[in-house]
């Protein structure tokens, strides 16, 4: 047990652990305590909130560990951020694990809840959240107003390794920013990657993706790094080997087309890019190269439009030839040509 004192602030804590059977027991409570005097120059300011702990066992995976936490946040402020009025609590047991997070403040105002089996192989967890608005210009993320507000169901399956699946919805998504609000159709998702294989569907309004690639998470990260290499290697060698860039190609398919009515589209219109529809349809594999097409229907950025664009690509079994056209027709605002 201790009572700490400084200035106006107070810490006060008690705490037990029995090493033999590895149960535990803590709390902690501050008061204005001023963080500042104890870490300079991050910009903490005065702290008052609570903390405990009570359980037995650290291995999370095991049914025989339990344990009871929760922490309130009542008045916390980080440089510009308020962190206040936040709450958290999680328990364990039998290998359940239940965790609920509280936030009411101007930066986030919602709830997440988790819900999973711990022990088994693979963890299974369902996550809920409520999210009233989350302020992304209060938190610095943005350069001009611009906040979110949605409620998600997503199902996630894992052996935090190399297999991980997740599925869900996004409901309810809510878009502001400084001139409208933007309500998008619902988001659904299917992502899975295991050892063999990478999957993914995602739909939102009028966006599709659809991917399938051979191998799992690891290995694509590889085979990006690979491609990466090869193509430093060929630029500084003033060289274009496509027989040995093909050999580093991924094996899979994607499917993409994207109209104006959804996230991305307003997140890339912020960036000041526009278009009308982006459509692509490409196979890859070392074997037969890249195969497809890709479409960009009038392109708007920093004052010039591109009204048509598109990449066709076909590959023999020795080199992959592409076809690539700009055209701007008669009624383009800068230049018009075919």
């Amino acid at each position: 047990t201790f009572n700490v004192t400084e200035g106006k602030g107070r810490l006060s804590g008690k705490g037990q652990v029995n090493t033999k059977t590895m149960a535990y027991n803590a709390s902690l409570n501050a008061n204005a305590l001023q963080l500042s005097h104890f870490v300079k120059g991050m910009g903490l300011g005065s702290f008052t909130g609570t903390a405990s702990v009570k359980g037995q066992g650290t291995d999370y995976k095991s049914a025989a560990t339990n344990l009871i936490a929760n922490a309130k946040v009542t008045q916390f402020q980080y440089d510009r951020w308020n962190l206040s009025n936040v709450s958290f609590d999680a328990t364990l047991r039998n290998g359940h694990g239940i965790v609920n997070l509280i936030s009411r403040n101007e930066l986030v105002d919602g709830t997440i809840a988790l819900d999973a089996l711990m022990s088994r192989n693979p963890i299974r967890a369902t996550l809920t959240t409520e999210l009233n608005n989350a302020d992304l210009y209060r938190m610095g993320i943005t350069d001009s107003p611009f906040s979110i507000a949605a409620c998600a169901h997503i199902d996630v399956a894992s052996d935090l390794d190399e297999y991980y699946k997740v599925q869900g919805l996004i409901s309810d998504l809510t878009i502001r920013d400084s001139a409208q609000v933007y309500r998008p159709d619902d988001m659904v998702m299917d992502i899975l990657t295991r050892r063999d294989t990478t999957h993914a569907v995602v739909d939102c309004g009028d966006f599709h993706m659809n991917a399938d690639v051979k191998g799992g998470y690891k290995h694509l990260m590889t085979i990006t790094d690979n491609i990466m290499n090869e193509i430093d290697r060929q630029w500084k060698a003033r060289i274009i080997s496509e027989p040995e860039l093909r050999c580093v190609l991924p094996e899979g398919h994607v499917y993409l087309s994207v109209g104006q009515e959804n996230p991305i589209s307003r997140a890339l219109s912020r960036a000041d890019y526009t278009y009308y529809n982006i459509y692509a349809d490409v196979t890859s594999s070392p074997g037969s190269g890249l195969n497809g097409e890709m479409h960009i229907d009038t392109l708007r950025t920093q004052g010039y439009q591109l009204d048509n664009i598109g990449l066709k690509l076909n590959s023999t079994d020795e080199t992959i030839h592409y076809d690539l056209l700009v055209e701007n027709g008669k009624d383009n605002p800068q230049y018009s040509f075919l």
